[in-house]
């Protein structure tokens, strides 16, 4: 994804003219401390509610004297404030959705410890009013210490001892390389992080599944298959800028290349026609191959940008919604504005009318957590909508958070994903449809937008 991280322009940002990879920094989970500079100690606070986990350090800030604090926390990235003596004192933090536990210290024990679970766009707010009435000189720690995200970690749950992950009826590459593209989009890599030793493992995996002439996959539809693992292994490159994925990631990125019909796009593998699907997850690879300075020629890109405008009509009833997501998305990844050009939604149309369509047909059919419900189709419905920005987005997200995060957080801690009786999420299995609405969740903070469209 995109370079704070830098890599995926898609998974990670899809904008034109953007640095690669130039979504917000993920930051590993770190410690918002404060020292006081008063005489007295506290009296005796209330026994905490909970036990919490040791709190990870990070360097000391000294502060006037605290009485009073108040701290704010939102979905990744999160803005922390902290309230003192009446003054606000900020500091920004990004902290990943997931469980974290925010503890109140002092002479090393907890006076309070609460654990919140935040959704992306979610506000949690923690008051410590009630905590001091004065602080000694450096015996007053405000600290916050991060779990590991629990949805991750139930996805990671799911990796063979080969450091595959399989799902019945899909290629083995190509799910492993999903998963990866949720871990990358988390901010997580093979060196830092709390999953450092699965991505590890599924990328020694991808490696050894690669063939010679560059191909990850085989058999029918292996080109689809080998575009996802090829996303997977450019993202890994452009993130960390790794020479043990250079060569795989560029050899990925010239099948791509080599198995074009020019004018017309990609085909699922070479008894077959032209395929929408594989054709915008190679556009996908191309975009983040460019964003993380991998050699792509140009004229496969200038074709690539000019095919996904005329391979399907999205204003076509019998185009199934996925494609049209997948094709509104692939749209914008392409489109070429002028440089340091930002429109806002309503002015898109102007600068590329073909997304205009898909746009329309996606705001008619919003996401709804029933039979219907398709988890490509919400992922890229989201990451479309995510570059419209504006009202539609706002109007998009609301089905986002009803038919997806809801949901998700109604689960218990290291229960499975929650997945609607859908045929699409059967067809998918629960851990590709967990995979899908991950992915769902980390666009409301990975993803730049092409036009710069207001929120």
């Amino acid at each position: 994804m995109l370079r704070p991280v830098a890599v995926l322009c898609l998974v990670a940002t899809a904008c034109s003219g953007a640095t690669s990879h130039g979504g917000p920094t993920r930051d590993q989970p770190a410690g918002i401390e404060q020292q006081a500079t008063s005489a007295p100690a506290p009296e005796a606070a209330a026994a905490p509610s909970e036990v919490a986990p040791a709190p990870r350090e990070a360097g000391r800030r000294p502060r006037p004297r605290a009485r009073t604090g108040t701290i704010s926390v939102t979905g990744a990235p999160a803005r922390a404030v902290l309230t003192l003596d009446g003054r606000p004192f900020t500091a920004t933090r990004t902290v990943p959705a997931g469980r974290h536990v925010f503890v109140a210290s002092y002479h090393g024990s907890a006076l309070l410890t609460r654990t919140i679970d935040v959704a992306p766009g979610e506000e949690e707010v923690l008051d410590l009013s009630t905590l001091v009435d004065s602080l000694a000189p450096g015996q007053c720690r405000l600290c916050l210490t991060q779990e590991p995200d629990p949805t991750l970690s139930w996805l990671t749950d799911q990796q063979s001892d080969d450091g595959s992950f399989r799902a019945a009826g899909f290629d083995n590459a190509a799910t492993t390389s999903l998963v990866l593209l949720t871990l990358l989009g988390a901010g997580e890599t093979h060196k830092t992080g709390d999953f450092k030793v699965p991505i590890k493992n599924a990328l020694r995996f991808l490696k050894n599944t690669q063939g010679t002439d560059g191909r990850f996959a085989a058999g029918r539809g292996w080109l689809r298959d080998h575009a996802v693992a090829a996303l997977a292994m450019t993202e890994a490159y452009g993130q960390t800028g790794s020479r043990l994925f250079t060569t795989s990631a560029q050899d990925a990125v010239r099948v791509l290349e080599r198995e074009r019909t020019p004018g017309l796009g990609w085909r699922a593998d070479e008894d077959g026609d032209i395929d929408l699907e594989t054709t915008v997850w190679a556009v996908m690879v191309l975009k983040s191959a460019r964003m993380a300075e991998l050699h792509v020629d140009e004229a496969a890109w200038r074709d690539a940008a000019n095919i996904v405008r005329e391979i399907e009509d999205v204003d076509d009833p019998d185009l199934p919604l996925r494609h049209v997501a997948m094709l509104t998305f692939a749209r914008y990844l392409t489109a070429e504005g002028k440089p340091g050009e930002r429109k806002p939604a309503e002015a898109q149309p102007e600068v590329d009318p073909s997304i205009a369509a898909g746009v329309a047909r996606l705001v008619a059919n919003p996401l709804v957590h029933d039979a219907a419900f398709d988890p490509v189709y919400a992922y890229f419905g989201t990451i479309a909508m995510w570059q419209r920005g504006g009202e539609d987005w706002k109007a998009w997200n609301a089905s986002v958070r009803s038919a997806v995060i809801d949901q998700m957080r109604q689960r218990a801690l290291g229960e499975p994903i929650v997945t609607p009786p859908s045929p699409a999420s059967r067809a998918e299995g629960s851990l590709r449809t967990g995979t899908w609405t991950t992915l769902v969740q980390e666009v409301y903070y990975r993803y730049g937008r092409v036009f710069g469209g207001s929120r």
